[in-house]
């Protein structure tokens, strides 16, 4: 495989670098400025057509929030924020939709259903004690990890508004969790704090009620769009398929993180923390990129984020110890161009997936 003219990363055959990409979709990102006072955490809009980038006027008490999607029937942006808040890129005004007690409480994840009259999901943890106590036991000069207790719930919450409900509270830790709505489960990986190994559970989100149970050695999971389970990590290579029954067949031999596109019949795939693979349903999986080690410590340790349309995904490559002018690389795909757009002047620190697609013309104000 040839080099790119670039010394960080190499292309797969086929597959060539562009500057803009044929798209209708723009990004929101996780990313940060560095004013004199210090680094900021903001949501920044990135439209790959035209190469162009701005600032959300929008911002929390924690930070600039974390795991965003886009409310297409109301044109509103939301991410956690303690709770969960609704941006509006039409009145330019916020809304809460789920609170929270930002002394113990924290919202860790965020899904959002299909229906006419979309539902949010999210993952809420509650400490133990306060956050307001473990900053002064810091400040006191206590210097060894504290040992947080925990406790996990699952909520759902309407996204025109009213009172959310807890659907289940988790008795171990939810190491990875996601969402089947075809079935309406919540699919979980449960595991002791601590200890290898757990046990995936489904619990049906209407009742809230534990519908089966397998033992597992994984570390992460998610569901697929065949109604089945893919999990992967620790001491097996590759991805492994478990089906209803319980059986399990190897669905690739390689790879962390896969990430269907909305129809189902390509996904992506991370390997050896550095590489990007792509795989149509019926076909053999091909690397599209790989991004060489620096001694600056960059890691490919990131979930990718596919376009409402299935043609294009997202996934930033984030430095152990980035910095205003290096460390980050935020890598845009074309799947039916085959162009890859990679960006390494947008400080996006984030990883864990901190990004959302929203219509071109919903941000177009902003620019």
């Amino acid at each position: 495989m040839p080099p790119n003219n670039s010394e960080k990363y190499e292309l797969g055959q086929g597959w060539k670098l562009a500057t803009k990409l044929a798209t209708d979709e723009a990004l929101v990102v996780k990313s940060a400025e560095y004013p004199p006072e210090g680094q900021q955490l903001i949501w920044l809009c990135f439209d790959p057509a035209s190469g162009r980038r701005a600032p959300l006027p929008v911002g929390s008490h924690q930070g600039a929030g974390t795991r965003p999607t886009f409310l297409r029937r109301t044109n509103e942006f939301a991410f956690a924020a303690g709770g969960i808040t609704a941006y509006s890129f039409e009145t330019r005004r916020t809304r809460i939709l789920a609170d929270a007690d930002p002394e113990y409480e924290h919202v860790q994840r965020l899904w959002l259903s299909n229906e006419t009259i979309p539902r949010l999901l999210y993952l809420l943890a509650r400490d133990a004690e306060s956050a307001s106590s473990r900053r002064a036991r810091f400040e006191a000069g206590e210097k060894q990890p504290f040992n947080v207790v925990r406790t996990y719930s699952l909520w759902s919450v309407s996204t025109t508004g009213g009172d959310a409900r807890c659907v289940v509270e988790f008795a171990d830790w939810p190491t990875s969790i996601d969402i089947d709505w075809t079935r309406n489960v919540a699919v979980v990986l449960l595991q002791r704090e601590k200890i290898r190994g757990g046990k995936i559970v489904e619990i049906n989100l209407n009742e809230g009620k534990q519908v089966t149970s397998l033992p597992t050695d994984r570390a992460a999971l998610m569901a697929s769009p065949h109604q089945t389970i893919l999990a992967w990590g620790h001491y097996k290579p590759g991805v492994t398929e478990i089906h209803g029954d319980g059986r399990e067949t190897l669905f690739s031999q390689m790879g962390w993180y896969p990430s269907f596109a909305p129809n189902g019949r390509r996904f992506a795939f991370t390997v050896y923390d550095n590489e990007l693979w792509l795989q149509d349903a019926d076909g053999a999986p091909e690397r599209i990129l790989s991004v060489l080690m620096t001694p600056d410590g960059q890691r490919y340790h990131d979930e990718i984020v596919w376009c409402a349309c299935g043609h294009h995904f997202a996934v930033a490559l984030t430095s152990v110890n980035p910095t205003p002018n290096a460390g980050t690389m935020l890598v845009i795909v074309d799947c039916e161009r085959r162009e890859i757009m990679i960006r390494e002047d947008l400080p996006a620190i984030t990883s864990c997936g901190e990004r959302a697609w929203v219509p071109a013309a919903a941000v177009e104000s902003f620019f």
